[in-house]
C-alpha cells in the first residue's frame, strides 16, 4: 500500500501522530543538559552566584571526604601542595563544618568571601573567617594567603 491508496483524511492523520512522536522525543531529550549547556547557564550567574557555589561545593566535598572534588575548587598554585594525607587530617580535626556566607567582594580577578563557620570538633561558637578566590580559566578557585 502506497501514499497514493491512502485517504488524504488519513494521510494527514499520520502525519499529525509522526509529527507529535518527534515532538515527544525531543522533549523528552531535553531533559538532559550538556557541559555546554550547563557553561553557558554558569556564564550567566553573577560572580558573586559562582563564587557562592564553589564555597558550598568545596564544603560539601570536605564534608562528605570527596578529595578529587574538594581539590577541584582550590586554584592551583594550592593544588599541587594537597594531599590526601592532609585533607584527611583537616577533616579529622575540624569534623563536619557548616557555613553561612555574609559577604563577597569582587575585584576584577580575585574576591574575598567572609563566612561564618561552625566546626563539629571546634568551640561552641561560630567563628568570622574570610576564604580568598581567585579565577582561573574562567572559573573560581578557592586560594589560600
Amino acid at each position: 500500500m502506497g501514499f497514493r491508496s491512502l485517504s488524504r483524511a488519513r494521510l494527514v492523520a499520520m502525519l499529525v501522530a509522526c509529527l507529535g512522536a518527534v515532538s515527544l522525543a525531543l522533549a523528552g531529550c531535553g531533559g538532559a543538559s550538556t557541559s555546554q549547556d550547563r557553561a553557558v547557564t554558569a556564564t550567566r550567574e553573577s560572580d558573586d552566584d559562582q563564587i557562592r557555589d564553589v564555597m558550598y561545593a568545596f564544603i560539601d566535598a570536605q564534608n562528605s571526604g570527596d578529595f578529587n572534588g574538594y581539590a577541584a575548587h582550590i586554584c592551583d598554585e594550592f593544588r599541587t601542595k594537597l594531599t590526601k594525607d592532609r585533607f584527611d587530617a583537616l577533616r579529622s580535626e575540624s569534623g563536619r563544618v557548616d557555613i553561612s556566607i555574609d559577604a563577597i567582594d569582587v575585584s576584577g580577578g580575585t574576591a574575598t568571601l567572609d563566612y561564618t563557620a561552625t566546626y563539629e570538633h571546634g568551640g561552641d561558637e561560630p567563628e568570622p573567617e574570610t576564604a580568598e578566590f581567585v579565577k582561573e580559566d574562567g572559573d573560581w578557585k578557592m586560594c589560600f594567603s
